[in-house]
């Protein structure tokens, strides 16, 4: 049995929060994980049936909102540091991106442009007020509405499978570098699709080449790799919390800050302060490998 590359990247999001130095949620394979059982039955609760599936998919869910926000910084943080000229440029890991303007409304098309650890194979990234702010000599995005339209992308030496990006965000970066992101997109993984909406998170201060790390923020996720939607999301340095629709609560924390290796889990059901399920299984367990593939199939 291994950690996964897909485990880890989740895994490593849980200090603080569930998003430190997330990429894509593609990775390898899942090893010698064992077969994958189907989906449980549907339902309103988080239970002993599928409390791994709801942690793992929170879980991704930050990963996926970390992947947005590298985006949409990084790609127009460098067309701003470039000089803000419609044409074409190179990416700095390779492939392509194209500005064009219409007044004040930026278009980004992608191809196959690298862009921290992920490839931009097409799609685009639209902005009708995009605004740079100056912090420290270096030029950022300071604020803007972005629209991501078809925007497939994978992870660089991941799985290989492509993911779609369709939603609306808000950036607010602060005076201490600190950056709000805000709003809902889907993404659209063989071919089923998980919605993220109400998004809000506040992302620890970042140049663009230090990976988005999330301090707080809460999201609802519906998505068909989980029976009961939508969930509710949340999380700060104390862990990553999760609500059913049922209200069943579930909180997960990293077992081991240091080589996090493995997660602590309590269910909690509806109008209960007990918790009636508690376990910590290592991200290497069989149960937790086939819930993370349940997650990602």
């Amino acid at each position: 049995m291994k950690l996964t590359t897909r485990s880890r990247m989740a895994l490593a999001a849980l200090t603080p929060f569930v998003a430190a130095s997330l990429v894509a949620c593609g990775g390898d394979g899942t090893g010698d994980a064992a077969p994958i059982p189907p989906p449980p039955t549907a339902q309103a609760q988080i239970d002993a049936t599928n409390y791994l599936d709801a942690f793992w998919a929170g879980a991704f869910g930050v990963s996926r909102i970390a992947d947005a926000l590298t985006l949409l910084d990084n790609a127009f943080t460098n067309v701003l540091r470039a000089g803000d000229i419609a044409q074409t440029y190179t990416c700095s890991g390779g492939g392509t991106l194209t500005l064009v303007r219409t007044g004040t409304v930026r278009t980004l098309s992608f191809a196959s442009c690298i862009i921290d650890r992920a490839v931009y194979v097409s799609g685009t990234l639209t902005s009708p007020n995009a605004m740079a702010i100056t912090l420290s000599g270096a030029t950022y995005v300071g604020s803007g509405d972005f629209t991501l339209s078809g925007l497939v992308y994978r992870t660089v030496g991941g799985d290989g499978i492509n993911q779609t990006l369709n939603g609306t965000l808000t950036l607010l970066r602060r005076s201490d570098q600190t950056v709000q992101l805000s709003g809902g997109f889907g993404l659209t993984r063989n071919a089923r699709t998980d919605t993220y909406a109400s998004l809000l998170a506040t992302f620890a201060p970042r140049d663009i080449v230090i990976p988005a790390t999330v301090n707080t923020g809460s999201f609802t996720l519906a998505t068909p790799r989980f029976s009961a939607s939508p969930l509710t999301v949340s999380g700060n340095a104390s862990g990553l919390a999760i609500t059913a629709p049922d209200q069943t609560r579930l909180r997960g924390l990293a077992g081991s800050q240091g080589s996090l290796t493995s997660v602590s889990y309590e269910v909690t059901p509806a109008g209960s302060s007990a918790p009636n399920l508690t376990q910590t299984l290592a991200t290497t367990d069989p149960q937790v490998q086939s819930a993370i593939a349940r997650v990602l199939q």
